[in-house]
C-alpha cells in the first residue's frame, strides 16, 4: 500500500458515487480493500468506462484529479520544509573522512588503517550497546543505553493523538575533560 493510498470516508464515498454512475458498483468494495491511489483509480475508471463518458462522469473524474493534485502538492509541500540549521552539515561539521584523515596524519598512519581503526572502534562501541553494557571513555564520556516510556503525543498534520511506542535510545554524557575543552 503506498502513502497516496490512505482515504477518509469523504473520498472514498466520492469513489463509490464515481463508479455507481458508470454501473461499476459491484466493484467499489475490491478498489477500497485494495485502498488504490487516486492516479490508479482515474486509469480504473477510463479503462473501464464506455467511450463517451457522460458530463457527470467527466465531472467527477475532473474532481478526482484535483484531489490527486491537492494530495500531490500537500506532499511536496512537506518535503520542502526547512530542516533546522543544526541539522545541516556545513564547514563546522567535522565528517567520518575528516576524523580518519586527522587520524591518519597525527599517527603517521595510512589513511586505510585510520578507517579500519575508526569503524572497529564505532563496531566495539555499537555492540557492547546492543549487550546493554555502557562504554565509558574516562575523561570523554560514556555512552549508554536508556529506556524511554510509551507515551503520547499529537499528530501535527492532523492534531490527532497518537500513540508513540516505548523504545531503547543511546545517549551520550561527556567527561569532564571533554566538558572543560569546550568551555
Amino acid at each position: 500500500m503506498n502513502e497516496e493510498a490512505l482515504f477518509d470516508n469523504e473520498t472514498l464515498d466520492f469513489f463509490d458515487k464515481l463508479l455507481e454512475s458508470e454501473g461499476k458498483e459491484d466493484i467499489t468494495f475490491t478498489l477500497k480493500e485494495l485502498n488504490a491511489s487516486p492516479q490508479e483509480l482515474i486509469n480504473f475508471i477510463i479503462k473501464n468506462s464506455s467511450s463517451n463518458l457522460d458530463d457527470e462522469t467527466k465531472e467527477l473524474i475532473d474532481d478526482l484529479k484535483k484531489l490527486q493534485r491537492q494530495a500531490l502538492k500537500k506532499k511536496s509541500s512537506l518535503r520542502k520544509r526547512q530542516i533546522p540549521s543544526q541539522y545541516l552539515m556545513d564547514e563546522n561539521t567535522t565528517t567520518k573522512e575528516d576524523l580518519i584523515e586527522e587520524m591518519a596524519e597525527k599517527a603517521g598512519i595510512t589513511k586505510g588503517a585510520a578507517k579500519k581503526a575508526l569503524e572497529t572502534l564505532l563496531t566495539n562501541i555499537e555492540g557492547a550497546l546492543q549487550n546493554g553494557n555502557r562504554v565509558s571513555l574516562v575523561g570523554f564520556g560514556s555512552w549508554f543505553v536508556s529506556q524511554r516510556a510509551y507515551r503520547e503525543g499529537i499528530n501535527p498534520q492532523t492534531g490527532k493523538v497518537i500513540k508513540i511506542k516505548a523504545k531503547k535510545i543511546v545517549k551520550f554524557k561527556a567527561g569532564s575533560i571533554l566538558g572543560k575543552a569546550v568551555n
